[in-house]
């Protein structure tokens, strides 16, 4: 069996963040491998990764026809197709969430929680949906602050409510994100893990899960002057 070329760093689409030891590399049907132990987050990478600009730079210098020259036939003998990546992150996973959802276009959260801290970590904007639960029992708990619900809906984000939501995905049209972090603090210091890729059958799957949940509430001024209501009333009966 011919053995399987080393790979490019330049035409290979090596995450460029992915620790500098600790690593190592596998070829099975066409895709890498790599494990970063020291960190907990492993690597799961096509060998055909690479950006057009790189696929351009490769052949200025002579490298062939860019990373295909590199790839060896999968299952069927099909190529692997360019720009699919998985990694996993823990499980501190929050600022790799935050990293991979800054892209253009819209984003499509559902997040179980939101503390008041959650514009930081989950950065939205207009034309962005988030479905949160915002339930009474969520108020009442402090599992989610009306006032993060505020600054979103503020922000021209759609913001639902579902009151049996319990996931934690996102989908951009580039990434999605699948794991157990709530928007919050108390996520921040917990173990949390996501698994982010940007595989499209993943994407869409994500995104029609989103598209599914019912029993949902808009979560507008009506909403939130109630929510802040319920809020203050169940604070002054606690501290009675």
């Amino acid at each position: 069996m011919t053995p399987l070329p080393r790979p490019d760093p330049l035409t290979d689409g090596y995450h460029r963040d992915r620790a500098s030891s600790g690593d190592q590399t596998v070829n099975t049907f066409g895709v890498h491998a790599a494990r970063v132990s020291n960190r907990a987050n492993v690597t799961l990478l096509s060998c055909c990764t690479a950006s057009a600009s790189d696929l351009e730079r490769a052949s200025a210098r002579g490298q062939g026809s860019g990373v295909r020259d590199h790839c060896p036939p999968g299952p069927g003998g099909r190529l692997p197709s360019v720009g699919m990546g998985t990694t996993f992150h823990g499980p501190s996973p929050w600022p790799h969430i935050t990293r991979a959802i800054r892209t253009r276009g819209a984003r499509y959260a559902a997040i179980g929680y939101l503390g008041p801290g959650a514009p930081e970590l989950l950065p939205l904007r207009a034309g962005d949906l988030l479905v949160v639960n915002a339930s009474k029992a969520a108020i009442r708990a402090h599992a989610t602050s009306p006032v993060a619900l505020a600054y979103y809906v503020n922000k021209g984000v759609r913001v639902l409510s579902s009151p049996t939501l319990h996931a934690k995905v996102i989908a951009t049209n580039r990434r999605a994100v699948i794991g157990s972090a709530n928007a919050s603090e108390n996520s921040t210091l917990a173990d949390d893990a996501v698994v982010i890729t940007d595989d499209p059958d993943i994407i869409a799957s994500v995104r029609a899960f989103i598209d599914s949940l019912d029993e949902i509430t808009e979560v507008d001024e009506v909403f939130l002057d109630d929510a802040l209501r319920k809020a203050h009333r169940f604070v002054r009966t606690c501290a009675r």
